[in-house]
């Protein structure tokens, strides 16, 4: 079956026993210290031909006042965090992925406040190519709820300040510990490219002494699936990792244009006994999840109502 071709396919999970090598029956989460497993950042920018750029920052405080948006945005994400609490035991994952995240770093962390890698993928670059090299977080002024409806330019001043503003809001302690962007030899077609090169970046950070670091890892890619061999060297990385948690904030496009790569991510997600967090318009518009251990809940709040799909143990 070619379900590139189909407007809407299935995943059965329930009767998958998965490919020669599949990952063992175990969970993403979080047991013990973060650093007893290395970050698949790592493991991902060890895979790529790059000119780095380790950046100076200076960290600023947050604002005592937020705009409206954001705040309504980070109180129906808290919402969530209280429901995860209660009715999942797989809220504490090492690995978090979010396609399409745009700058929108503070849902994954205010989700997941002690995972130890977050792996973001978007169109827009880490650092765009006029941009300072100096760092420092930006926190906006976002008028409506949602991680697009902002007054700031996304594409010409690459997201890493922003990304930086969104980890000092929802990370207690923040302390940034290293910033690197990492430019790409290639072209990318998409809403924000640039004909030179791509742009991806890596935040270093920690929670204050004594706590274990942390990882942001933003990439400038197009997840779709006519681009299986361009997207080889960080989706081949990925799928060797147990995802313990994925966030589609509406992209009802991803599931569109990758349903295959989605898939093979689920399917690792599955796996990891771990959580799909999806908004209504997101994956499940192109995709129905089924499966004898895959619990399926709506809830009431959020800019566009959350569904989460839980791969619970047998």
């Amino acid at each position: 079956m070619n379900i590139a071709n189909l407007s809407k396919f299935t995943l059965v999970l329930a009767i998958l026993s998965g490919p020669a090598g599949a990952l063992p029956d175990t969970s993403g989460s979080c047991e013990g210290p973060l650093l007893a497993r290395p970050s698949i950042a790592l493991k991902i920018l060890s895979q790529g031909d790059f000119q780095i750029q380790v950046h100076e920052f200076v960290q600023r405080e947050k604002p005592s006042t937020l705009s409206s948006g954001l705040k309504e945005q980070l109180q129906n994400v808290a919402n969530l965090f209280d429901w995860l609490g209660v009715h999942t035991s797989s809220n504490s994952p090492y690995t978090v992925f979010y396609p399409a995240a745009s700058h929108d770093a503070s849902t994954p962390l205010q989700l997941f406040p002690n995972a130890q890698t977050v792996v973001a993928i978007d169109w827009g670059p880490f650092q765009a190519q006029n941009m300072a090299d100096l760092m420092f977080p930006v926190f906006g002024n976002q008028e409506l709820p949602g991680h697009l409806m902002t007054n700031e330019t996304q594409g010409g001043l690459g997201q890493s300040q922003m990304i930086l503003g969104r980890l000092a809001l929802v990370v207690p302690n923040f302390r940034i510990l290293k910033i690197t962007s990492f430019k790409q030899k290639k072209t990318m077609n998409g809403t924000f490219w640039n004909d030179d090169y791509v742009s991806h970046g890596l935040i270093e950070f920690d929670q204050g002494e004594g706590t274990s670091k942390q990882y942001y890892l933003h990439l400038q890619v197009h997840l779709d699936d006519r681009m299986v061999d361009q997207n080889a060297w960080w989706v081949d990385a990925m799928l060797t990792e147990k995802i313990g948690a994925i966030i589609i904030k509406g992209s009802a496009d991803l599931a569109k244009d990758a349903p295959k790569e989605m898939a093979d991510f689920l399917f690792t997600l599955a796996q990891s006994h771990g959580l799909l967090i999806e908004e209504e318009l997101g994956l499940s518009s192109q995709v129905e999840i089924i499966g004898a251990n895959t619990k399926k809940t709506y809830l009431p709040f959020g800019y566009r109502k959350a569904v989460v799909h839980s791969f619970e143990s047998k």
